[in-house]
């Protein structure tokens, strides 16, 4: 006795693989959001360094600059120049 299986392509087999694939937007999405990833971790570890090395890290907040000392004391910036 001999058992065969056929699978026929179906609009339904045809609908669900293409939803099992991700879309290009997923991709790109994914894609963005690892980047994003990366970038972060990079600002803070150069934030870390500058706290190490006793510079205070310039920050802008809603609008705002301010100026996170070493201390971890949060300073507001008043003008351009920086003071």
């Amino acid at each position: 006795m001999s058992c065969e299986l056929t699978i026929y392509s179906t609009p339904f087999n045809l609908m669900l693989t293409t939803m099992i694939e991700k879309s290009p937007e997923v991709k790109i999405y994914e894609q963005a959001d690892a980047m994003m990833q990366s970038f972060r971790a990079s600002v803070r570890q150069a934030q870390q360094s500058a706290r190490e090395a006793g510079v205070p890290v310039s920050l802008f907040i809603n609008g705002h600059r301010y100026n996170a000392m070493p201390d971890g004391e949060i300073v507001s910036v008043d003008n351009e120049s920086g003071g």
